[in-house]
């Protein structure tokens, strides 16, 4: 279980929840177990039209740059904790219901988004969104709409 913390200017964050009872945290293992397997070995972030790239100590850092514009989404277990927004073409304006940006770690979350003279801009959804257990630091200076 989650608890979700909205924050000023379109960015949610969110980590995980007090929950006692053995009950509960053998079904919530189980249904974590299968779904890591499948995200255990997650390919790269879907972003674009253009790719991120990956640099880092062990491949820890996702840089996404160019045309972001249908946003980007990153789900690892054990990768990445880093990811830098920065020399966009054009502003991140993914569809309707869709995050701008979206990043889910298995371990600390820094996100430097420095969209330059174009900022995000999403409908019915958040600007950006974290999920990870760790501690979650966002510096955005550029407009979120």
């Amino acid at each position: 279980m989650t608890n979700v913390w909205a924050c000023p200017s379109g960015i949610v964050t969110a980590g995980p929840a007090s929950r006692s009872g053995s009950r509960f945290r053998n079904a919530f293992l189980g249904t974590v177990a299968a779904g890591a397997l499948s995200l255990a070995f997650a390919g790269p972030a879907l972003a674009g039209p253009d790719a991120c790239t990956t640099s880092g100590g062990g491949g820890t850092i996702e840089t996404c740059t160019g045309n972001q514009s249908a946003g980007i989404a990153i789900t690892t277990l054990t990768a990445f904790t880093t990811l830098n927004v920065n020399d966009l073409t054009q502003a991140i304006a993914p569809a309707s219901g869709m995050r701008g940006i979206s990043f889910f770690s298995a371990g600390d979350i820094t996100i430097t988004s420095n969209t330059g003279a174009f900022g995000i801009t999403t409908s019915n959804a958040v600007g950006i969104y974290t999920n990870g257990p760790g501690a979650v630091t966002v510096t955005a200076p550029g407009p979120l709409v």
